[in-house]
């Protein structure tokens, strides 16, 4: 490979190498030898260059044309081979994640009391969750969950057979992201269905929110918020205030509500409205006539309308994407649709679609 360079480029070079060297530094360094100026020389990078290039050429193995297909054909069937022990491997992991879910699920579902149930949710999964260390831990509630955890790791058999610690913190991890919010769902509804007179339900949120915020945002979800405000509403009905807080919570932290949210906030406005117009007895119309309660059933209704206006907004959304796709790909003049712009303020169309 001959070499591309004029040679008023490579004077230019070699006056430009030649000033770098003659430029002052403020702490001058001896060389211990003259072999450097000559590597930095302009030739000598060409000549790099070259080398490098059919050394690169060489390392590519050339075959003959009639042993090429062969050669090809072995490539695709290594690469294949080299994909098959991946999966392989692949499969065993999912299937040993699957397995602790399973094992974990059975652990709480074998509690025989709701403190012995509770007891096991905060060992087998909440304290396993902090030992990731996910955020600093600046608590004694949290230091207390990983030694925790760690003691009971001794005794029990969690991680994945023949691994490095660096794998069994990565196995925990994938666990935890997978699996932690429907664990703790699952031990609410345990307790709903099996102890629903107890209230350590409603410790689910609140014991998370201590671990940390990178732990809360990997067990947090709209589902388990809604859950809690179920339980809250059961245990304490005349406590609307605390579903008013729980919701402003969630539009704080950004957790979307949803059907099952709305109908939450609809059931208190219904129960409210029987109560203060006296349906539920004398005692219960003056509790909801209370300024506190009034306050708190403004703030539902002013809920409940964000709710339906998101509601609406969403499903102008994909309506309008809806007909954009089926636009571009011309269903719309293949079935004889006349062409015209989605409307902008359809309410009815919007609330069929929102399904209200």
């Amino acid at each position: 490979m001959k070499s591309t360079i004029t040679p008023r480029e490579q004077k230019a070079f070699e006056k430009l190498f030649s000033m770098k060297r003659n430029q002052p530094t403020e702490s001058p360094v001896k060389r211990k030898s003259s072999s450097m100026d000559k590597n930095n020389s302009p030739n000598a990078i060409v000549k790099s260059a070259v080398t490098g290039h059919k050394r690169r050429e060489r390392s590519t193995p050339e075959f003959p044309a009639s042993l090429r297909p062969m050669a090809e054909e072995a490539r695709v069937r290594e690469q294949a081979a080299r994909d098959a022990r991946q999966g392989i491997a692949d499969a065993n992991h999912d299937g040993a994640i699957e397995s602790m879910y399973d094992h974990t699920k059975a652990i709480m579902e074998a509690a025989r009391t709701d403190f012995y149930l509770w007891k096991r949710l905060k060992e087998h999964v909440l304290d396993r969750a902090a030992a990731l260390e996910l955020d600093p831990m600046t608590t004694e509630y949290q230091q207390d969950a990983v030694k925790t955890w760690q003691r009971l790791q001794r005794r029990l058999e969690y991680a994945l057979p023949t691994v490095s610690a660096a794998q069994k913190t990565s196995s925990d991890l994938t666990f935890m992201t997978a699996n932690l919010p429907g664990l703790l769902l699952h031990f609410i509804d345990l307790m709903r269905t099996r102890f629903p007179a107890s209230l350590l339900a409603l410790n689910v949120l609140p014991s998370l929110k201590k671990l940390g915020p990178s732990v809360f945002a990997l067990g947090a979800s709209t589902a388990l918020y809604n859950a809690h405000m179920r339980q809250l509403y059961e245990k304490y009905p005349l406590n609307v205030p605390a579903i008013v807080e729980v919701l402003t919570e969630m539009d704080r932290e950004v957790y979307a509500f949803d059907d099952e949210t709305l109908e939450i906030v609809e059931d208190v406005i219904a129960e409210g409205t029987r109560c203060r117009e006296g349906h539920a007895g004398p005692a219960l119309r003056v509790v909801y006539h209370a300024d506190t309660m009034v306050r708190a059933g403004r703030h539902l209704l002013k809920w409940r309308e964000v709710m339906q206006q998101r509601r609406e907004e969403e499903a102008l959304r994909v309506a309008r994407e809806m007909y954009a796709e089926a636009e571009a790909s011309g269903e719309m003049e293949d079935v004889g649709v006349h062409r015209r712009r989605p409307v902008q303020n359809d309410a009815l169309g919007v609330r069929m679609l929102a399904g209200l």
